[in-house]
């Protein structure tokens, strides 16, 4: 996921200062009051990283002086009492907020605040949770030890913090603002198509923190500021009630029952303590990026060119196999489609992409002289994976269950292939962030004939329940299948990025 790279890449372009509500917004019913400040931080280091880091010891600076000047840290929980009518607060109050989700907070943050008891509040982003790089996350370790001492963790979403094209007037913008482009297919998401894949994510960052943390969620930050009125519209179902942006001003309003609330970013390197307390007495910040030298289209790590990679894509089952049936759905076809779908995605890369089949037929039946058998149907896929010298051996299933509420992707490798079951889960990864898999589970293992005589890196993806009513309305839709077909293709990506920095790592 890579979500400092794509920060650092991003963030110099992007203007602090938007607007909280737009024009049509304003012109809806709403209320305005003073209220207290909210302060944004990002990144500490030794070492500030462009707009988004400020040195330690500023850091510490800056609680200093909030001390210093009689202003009174309140934890985001006294906060909400107040936005609620329920609860008085002293007139210099400050709340403290982080973005991200970097490991920096624990090593830095934690103890300064610590230190002056006072409490801060981390908006993480979900999936790269533990994730190592080039700046670390913080682990769910170190996240629930800090909960324990006084700080609160919320959602920055689960995986959505990331810049693109957006429908109509084709600006980079926060991929929640809109229905992105699909440069793969030269066009535009459907409705449909954002609303599932806005409605997976804040799902699956909600409930996955909620069961990590045995807390309710009511608290989201929208990366970059960026949100839009389907994006409320899917938080306020799913029961967010309290939205995070980046602003200068300093009043929040109401929307349908839901507080939108603004922030100052205070973690900027050029923001001295003395600035900070001249910005809260005036009640205002303004931090403007610069917008010169944007690129043509992002570009994101996971976007990396996959030439010279090869990719054995197997659409399972096949002809005179069906696979599962369901109401005269037959899985064989649904493989397929999704297939040739995520077969593109990859070229579009630059890998090399070889079919086991790119229509209704056994792989088994081009060899008129044998006998087609499972087995062998088995076998010929195995030939092909020899014969090509695939770098990976991907098989597309869907799955079925005796219970109708099974619902979600599983990713099965072999137990003795280390580089399937990195694969395993960098798919699963993936997969999970939209499907919603409430169990949450790890990749599995299993002694499927084919995965443990592929010879290479080799799983067999169930992209979801035929026998889940749910899943079989939106499996058998061009767009759902697009999505999941996009999603394998970013985990099969994902692998090649780990699997580079272990080879360089010398592991």
């Amino acid at each position: 996921m890579a979500i400092i790279t794509k920060l650092i890449a991003f963030f110099s372009f992007l203007c602090i200062l938007v607007s909280l509500t737009s024009k049509a917004d304003s012109q809806n019913a709403s209320k305005t009051i003073q209220q207290p400040i909210v302060l944004m931080y990002h990144h500490i280091s030794q070492k500030p990283v462009g707009n988004i880091s400020i040195a330690s010891q500023q850091f510490s600076q800056h609680l200093d002086a909030l001390q210093r000047e009689g202003y009174q840290v309140i934890a985001i929980d006294k906060y909400v009492e107040y936005l609620e009518g329920k609860a008085q607060i002293p007139e210099k109050s400050v709340v403290i907020t982080f973005d991200d989700g970097y490991e920096s907070f624990y090593h830095y943050a934690y103890p300064e605040l610590l230190k002056r008891h006072m409490p801060a509040t981390n908006f993480i982003v979900v999936g790269a949770i533990g994730e190592k790089g080039e700046i670390n996350q913080l682990s769910w370790d170190q996240i629930k030890e800090m909960q324990a001492n006084g700080m609160s963790f919320y959602p920055h979403t689960f995986n959505s913090h990331y810049l693109k094209y957006i429908y109509p007037n084709n600006e980079i913008r926060s991929c929640l603002k809109g229905r992105v482009w699909l440069p793969s297919q030269k066009r535009f998401e459907t409705e449909l198509e954002y609303r599932i894949r806005i409605e997976n994510d804040l799902k699956y960052a909600k409930e996955t923190m909620e069961k990590e943390l045995g807390k309710t969620i009511y608290h989201i930050a929208w990366p970059y500021g960026q949100d839009s009125e389907v994006t409320r519209e899917i938080a306020r179902s799913l029961g967010f009630k309290y939205f995070y942006y980046i602003n200068s001003m300093t009043t929040y309003t109401t929307e349908k029952g839901c507080f939108m609330i603004p922030r100052i970013n205070a973690g900027v390197s050029n923001v001295s303590a003395q600035k900070l307390i001249n910005a809260l007495k005036q009640r205002k910040i303004t931090i403007v990026m610069n917008l010169k030298n944007t690129p043509a289209e992002p570009v994101f790590v996971n976007q990396i060119n996959l030439k010279g990679k090869t990719v054995v894509l197997d659409p399972g089952h096949g002809g005179f196999d069906p696979g599962a049936v369901r109401e005269g759905i037959y899985e064989k076809h649904l493989n397929l489609q999704i297939a040739l779908k995520l077969s593109e995605y990859l070229k579009e890369n630059g890998a090399t992409v070889i079919l086991t089949r790119d229509n209704d037929y056994s792989p088994a039946a081009v060899d008129l002289k044998k006998r087609v058998t499972q087995r062998y149907d088995l076998d010929k896929r195995l030939e092909l994976i020899d014969k090509s010298k695939a770098n990976l051996f991907v098989s597309i299933h869907v799955n079925t269950y005796h219970q109708v509420n099974r619902r979600g992707a599983e990713v099965f490798y072999y137990p003795k292939s280390e580089k399937s079951g990195l694969l395993a889960e960098c798919i699963l990864a993936e997969l999970q962030s939209m499907t919603g898999n409430p169990q949450k589970e790890m990749a599995k293992v299993n002694d499927y004939y084919v995965l443990r005589n592929a010879g290479v890196p080799a799983v067999l993806v169930e992209v979801g329940f035929l026998s889940n009513p749910e899943e079989k309305i939106m499996l058998q839709q061009s767009e759902y299948q697009a999505l999941l077909a996009k999603k394998i293709s970013s985990g099969i990506t994902n692998y090649f990025i780990q699997e580079t920095s272990n080879m360089v790592k010398g592991k």
